[in-house]
């Protein structure tokens, strides 16, 4: 993680961005980051006690097609494409991590009418002293129908969305990284 946070922290800025989710490595092509509400509610807690709290952010629908991404909120529609300029997997002694450096342009919404995924989307976030945002998502699956299709499930993501000092970045993360439940 830390090698990865170096190498692409001067890339950073409104376009480019490191996401790093929270999960599960399967194997070296595979990695579960959906996460239980019961995880959830203990890593909210521990931030409650470490005076790290949350906000409700949205609620939006979300389209997605291949590296194309649509998100509806309140009526008004923002179309992202994005690239993946790097990425890494990593297993710490705590939990899993998958990181990527992501270059996202905010262009005009092409019409798609096949996704590979809609889902509807809860979204609470948290500043971390100006370094990265902690995002917790309740993601429910929709067909295209927008119907249900699957349970939901809940996903943390920590982004880091401009350059600054990387020993900072990556000792809060590890910090964060020790308020999540080990059970995942």
């Amino acid at each position: 993680m830390d090698q990865f946070i170096i190498t692409n922290i001067s890339l950073l800025n409104k376009n480019n961005v490191i996401k790093i989710k929270i999960g599960k490595k399967i194997d070296d092509t595979i990695f579960d980051y959906t996460l239980s509400k019961k995880i959830i509610d203990i890593f909210i807690d521990n931030c409650r006690k470490k005076s790290i709290h949350f906000t409700k952010s949205v609620n939006s629908t979300i389209y997605k097609y291949l590296n194309n991404r649509v998100e509806v909120t309140s009526g008004k529609a923002n179309y992202y494409l994005y690239k993946t300029l790097d990425y890494c997997m990593v297993e710490t002694k705590r939990i899993g991590l998958v990181l990527t450096t992501n270059n996202i342009v905010n262009t005009n919404i092409q019409s798609i009418h096949k996704y590979n995924s809609i889902s509807y989307e809860e979204e609470y976030i948290s500043n971390i002293n100006n370094l990265f945002t902690i995002t917790i998502n309740n993601n429910v699956e929709l067909d295209n129908y927008n119907r249900v299709k699957g349970n939901n499930y809940y996903t943390i993501s920590i982004i880091i969305k401009k350059p600054n000092n990387h020993s900072k970045i990556i000792n809060k993360i590890e910090e964060i990284i020790t308020l999540i439940p080990t059970t995942i």
